[in-house]
């Protein structure tokens, strides 16, 4: 049988209906009606929500109203004027929440003059450029109860002086790409002694400053493992700059970028971040994978290399795979044959999800992925100058699989399409898949086979991707 839908819980329903009543009455009064109207319906909004429901559930109704808004107007393909988008945004203002979280594309409309507005502030991310609004410091939130602020491009020096004399409670800080972050920035953060995670990639600091704050702000478990840090030019953190015996015992996840990979910096993260359970590498390896077996917590191995022709050492890494395949729950590597993929599901039978690249050159045949009994996610990506035209997968059974990501342009073509219709039907192979999302598929396709899978019942979603 497949996997049906379930009635949404009662309580979901009533959040998600109240949200998206919200949304569509907020944007008709932003269409037909002056922003005076605008801010009182949110003033009603807050006057009649607020009470009726716990601290964490208005969050989330006005964390949905929101994305549900802007939704809207790009459906539409028309934005309201900036005042109009931040007069919504109010409705989490001047209240009382307790672990109030300012996230999402909103927060681009938001005007630093109301950052006091913001009661009991628990998340902040602020991922977008803020244009013509005027200074754009940190000080005038209250951050007393922040444990988790994202200030990507934009953090400066003072703003990590205002953290660290503001955030005793702060366990994640992301500031990737902020150029004018530098090691002054980093002192300033000694007093956040409960940081957990850590993302500086991009920024303006040394390998002596962050082996400095690594010393001082021992709890750190994450390093450098945000998404911008993957596409930086720059290389990242020198694990060689660190002497062997300022051990990290509690980190567990760390992401390194090099040019070249050697033998040294292999022993180097071994030693350093004896207890990892995922590693990153950016970079073209030099040295022996081999290495990494005396990391006997790692489960997550992610391969990702800027040149684009560079091929990982296979012998090497199914070397490597065969001692500590078995402890493996995630994947990416980059180009796989069919005999790379049949290797992997013999030795990583624990595995969860798997990325890699489909190859440049067509095999004479479509390559099949075998049966992963574990396997919830699978990913693969087409190689931008693959000419072949031929069927490019091939499904075995997978009883667990969840999520199928397939990205290229290719992808549009009819052989993969009757691929998907195959899988979307086939409840005996993937009883449990329910979302493909795939580029280079058109929305009225899209839109067929979700409608498909909705007349029968069927727990499963596409979309472009």
């Amino acid at each position: 049988m497949p996997r049906l839908r379930v009635p949404k819980s009662l309580r979901k329903a009533a959040l998600d209906g109240l949200a998206a009543y919200f949304a569509n009455y907020v944007d008709q009064l932003c269409v037909n009606r002056a922003l005076s109207d605008v801010r009182q319906a949110i003033v009603l909004i807050k006057e009649y929500t607020h009470p009726c429901l716990p601290p964490r559930l208005y969050n989330e109704v006005c964390r949905k109203f929101l994305a549900k808004f802007l939704w809207i107007q790009r459906n539409r393909n028309k934005t309201h004027s900036a005042s109009h988008n931040r007069a919504a945004l109010e409705v989490l203002m001047d209240l009382d929440i307790v672990g109030l979280q300012c996230v999402g594309e909103i927060m681009k409309y938001f005007d630093p003059a109301d950052a006091g507005r913001f009661q009991r502030l628990s998340v902040l991310k602020l991922h977008h450029v803020w244009n013509h609004i005027g200074p754009k410091s940190l000080e005038n939130f209250d951050l007393r109860n922040l444990i988790e602020l994202h200030v990507t491009f934009l953090c400066v020096d003072r703003d990590l002086e205002v953290v660290g004399a503001n955030c005793p409670k702060l366990l994640v800080l992301h500031i990737e790409e902020s150029r004018r972050v530098t090691d002054n920035g980093l002192k300033a953060l000694r007093p956040c002694s409960e940081l957990r995670v850590l993302c500086v990639a991009g920024c303006q600091v040394t390998d002596t400053g962050i082996n400095e704050l690594l010393s001082t702000n021992k709890k750190i478990i994450e390093f450098n493992m945000g998404r911008h840090a993957i596409y930086s030019a720059e290389e990242s953190f020198d694990v060689l700059s660190r002497p062997r015996s300022l051990v990290c015992p509690f980190m567990k996840r760390f992401s390194i970028k090099c040019h070249s990979i050697t033998d040294e910096h292999l022993h180097a993260i071994v030693e350093l971040f004896p207890n990892l359970s995922y590693l990153r590498i950016n970079g073209e390896i030099k040295g022996d994978l081999c290495t990494l077996k005396r990391l006997d917590k790692l489960i997550v191995l992610n391969f990702i290399v800027s040149r684009y022709n560079y091929q990982l050492p296979m012998d090497n890494m199914n070397e490597l795979l065969t001692s500590i395949g078995k402890n493996i729950t995630m994947l990416n590597l980059k180009q796989l044959t069919q005999a790379g993929l049949n290797f992997i599901c013999k030795v990583c039978v624990n595995i969860e999800h798997l990325t890699f690249h489909y190859p440049k050159y067509s095999p004479p045949r479509p390559m099949v992925v075998p049966s992963f009994r574990k396997l919830k996610m699978f990913e693969c990506i087409i190689h931008p100058e693959y000419t072949g035209d031929s069927r490019i997968l091939e499904f075995s059974t997978m009883p667990e699989l969840r999520h199928l990501r397939c990205y290229d342009e290719v992808l549009s073509r009819g052989e993969f399409m009757e691929s998907l219709e195959l899988i979307l039907f086939d409840h005996k192979r993937f009883p449990n898949l329910k979302t493909v999302f795939a580029s280079g598929i058109n929305a009225a396709i899209c839109e067929r086979m979700n409608q498909a899978a909705k007349q029968k019942n069927i727990n499963f979603f596409i979309q472009p991707y």
